[in-house]
């Protein structure tokens, strides 16, 4: 295995001291948030996805999603049931995001959105599933400007 032991540890360093300085910026704001680390999240590489068996630090927000930092990219998830996902507010994810995924709450693989599908394709995506969760992630690049507010943006404008 050719692995560069420096660089990820030098990269796992940035991403856990990322996740605690957004924690403490939170806590700050008097969000009720948990900071976590949690294994068996996926990342794709070469077009596929792959299970991680080691953790990644998450902020848990209440009534809110979650913050992951993980190798490539740090995320927000939210988690939605069925009538709050058809209720979505779909125009501003899909207006103002450029990597975005919509999935199955039980079946993580079930994709709901393909880049260009419209509300439409997503819904019908979702209604001919057996799912009852839907799970909505968007992506960012780790120097991603303001993520505290970004992210305090985009629950204000789907949650």
């Amino acid at each position: 295995m050719n692995v560069d032991l420096k660089e990820t540890h030098l990269l796992l360093n940035k991403l856990y001291s990322m996740a605690k300085k957004d924690y403490q910026k939170l806590l700050r704001r008097n969000i009720d948030c948990s900071l976590k680390n949690y294994k068996y999240n996926y990342i794709k590489l070469d077009e596929k996805y792959h299970k991680q068996e080691y953790p990644i630090p998450i902020i848990e927000c209440k009534n809110k999603g979650d913050i992951g930092y993980n190798l490539d990219k740090v995320f927000f998830e939210f988690s939605f049931d069925e009538n709050e996902f058809l209720n979505l507010n779909f125009d501003y994810i899909l207006n103002n995001f450029e990597d975005i995924e919509m999935y199955g709450g039980e079946d993580c693989l079930i994709d709901f959105y393909e880049k260009g599908n419209s509300e439409e394709d997503i819904i019908n995506e979702f209604k001919s599933s057996d799912e009852v969760i839907a799970l909505v992630s968007l992506y960012f690049d780790h120097d991603e400007e303001s993520l505290i507010d970004l992210f305090l943006d985009v629950c204000k404008n789907i949650i």
